[in-house]
């Protein structure tokens, strides 16, 4: 009896699933399509941007403070875990003649800075962790903590490259992403806690991809790296399963994309002319005209933001400041790139589609939010990339298993289950009502009323 039910589940499922769900489950797939194919093409021009002056240098608080309890002191044992950085006399001049990332806010003198290469610490992890939340609540209030009574440290994107360093959960680095996960929403009751949780999934899977596809295969004793590749291992562990997260990934890509497509008038009104250089102010035009063009042809499914900007704000500000306590300046360097950039995207997309001209975003916002929507590109492009070379190692009926339940779990995501039992329990009622009646030769008690009506809904893009 329970192989028949099974079953007949088996053909009734689709049933279930038809309709309007169908129709969004083939739009997700059209949008996701649609998405590789942008990303294909838009990713050799974010490539030479964000090698251009303005976009290969940034700013940050590096010797901020770690104001949260609980951390160990900042290090970390491995020398990948280094940057290199640049002098204020080392940047490129706007056409005024100034310094292009001079601070808004000057700031104090400078101070000793105790940053991951110090094996011992002086930062202060007993304040109180109610000041965390104090934030400005003005309109224009920042989504990203800085520190402005440091001296600023300047980094070279260009020379700092984004992969292993060797930070590991010895060292705190689990410690980190657990809180940006969880300390936000201790009670997991907060409404913008699933909004969030993908979309800071989709930016881990994007820093685990470059970690795992850049990753050091043979060192010296505790020296630097001899031979630098892919560590496909951790690639199918980290990244492949469980299953979701690429599908995050896409998610997170989408938010940038449109966010690009809304904002296209303010980021080709930035001046970008740095030391004399002109390209970089056509490529912007090229860039975000694909987009916007993209985005016109193949419409897509509507964002769903949170109702509460400013909560959403404070979490996500909170979450930066997190970052202050990470043990590896490399690590903090490009999470701090990479959340800024996330950060800009949302706040473009809270912004009234009408007034959107008067959003004023700062120039290392429009440095991070290129910089990270060429990282989210280049982990989408690297994904299938160890995926062909992780094929040629795999027995083939292994390989598509783990391909069937990767689908599986994308799918999973876009489906409420109840609705489906509750789909399936009337259509077994139905039916069983209707061969009552027929064996019996009588009318029964009356038709049963058939009000399954099932909408899936996508989260985050629904």
């Amino acid at each position: 009896m329970a192989g028949r039910r099974a079953i007949l589940l088996f053909w009734l499922l689709p049933i279930c699933l038809g309709g309007r769900a169908d129709y969004e489950r083939r739009k997700v797939c059209e949008i996701e399509d649609s998405i590789d194919d942008l990303v294909e093409d838009i990713r050799p021009v974010l490539q030479e941007l964000i090698n251009r002056p303005f976009f290969k240098y940034y700013r940050l608080p590096l010797c901020a403070q770690c104001v949260h309890p609980g951390f160990p002191a900042p290090m970390c044992g491995s020398p990948d875990c280094n940057i290199c950085e640049c002098s204020r006399d080392d940047l490129p001049c706007d056409n005024s003649g100034k310094c292009f990332l001079a601070p808004e806010i000057d700031t104090a003198s400078p101070q000793d800075c105790q940053s991951s290469s110090t094996l011992e610490s002086r930062l202060d992890l007993t304040i109180d962790a109610k000041e965390l939340t104090r934030w400005p609540t003005e309109e224009n209030g920042a989504w990203i903590e800085e520190d402005n009574k440091i001296e600023p440290s300047y980094v070279d994107l260009s020379i700092n490259p984004e992969r292993w360093t060797g930070y590991s959960p010895s060292q705190g680095s689990n410690l980190i992403w657990k809180a940006i996960y969880r300390e936000n929403c201790p009670k997991g009751d907060c409404p913008v806690q699933n909004f969030l949780n993908r979309i800071i999934s989709g930016l881990h899977t994007s820093i685990t991809t470059h970690i795992v596809a850049h990753t050091c295969l043979e060192r010296q004793k505790h020296g630097v790296c001899l031979k630098w590749g892919p560590d496909l291992k951790a690639f199918e562990r980290r990244v492949l399963d469980p299953p979701g997260y690429i599908s995050n990934l896409r998610v997170l890509i989408y938010i940038f994309l449109k966010a690009a497509e809304k904002a296209q008038v303010l980021f080709e009104g930035v001046d970008y002319h740095v030391s004399g250089e002109v390209k970089t102010q056509r490529q912007i035009k090229t860039l975000f005209r694909r987009i916007g063009q993209a985005g016109r042809n193949c419409g897509g499914l509507p964002i769903e933001l949170p109702k509460d900007r400013e909560h959403t704000r404070r979490v996500f500000r909170n979450i930066s400041s997190i970052l202050h306590c990470v043990g590896c300046d490399k690590c903090k360097l490009w999470g701090t790139v990479q959340f800024q950039g996330v950060a800009t995207a949302l706040r473009i997309l809270f912004h009234d589609h009408s007034q959107i001209e008067t959003l004023y975003l700062k120039k290392t916002e429009v440095i991070a939010f290129v910089q990270t929507l060429y990282k989210l590109s280049f982990s989408l492009g690297e994904i299938e990339s160890l995926e062909k070379q992780l094929r040629t190692q795999t027995p083939k009926y292994t390989f598509l298993l783990r391909q069937i339940r990767r689908n599986i779990g994308d799918w999973k995501q876009t489906i409420d289950w109840d609705k489906i039992q509750e789909c399936v329990v009337q259509l077994f009622d139905r039916i069983i009502h209707k061969a009552r009646a027929f064996w019996s030769n009588g009318e029964g008690e009356g038709e049963s009323v058939y009000t399954c009506g099932y909408y899936d809904q996508v989260r985050a893009v629904g």
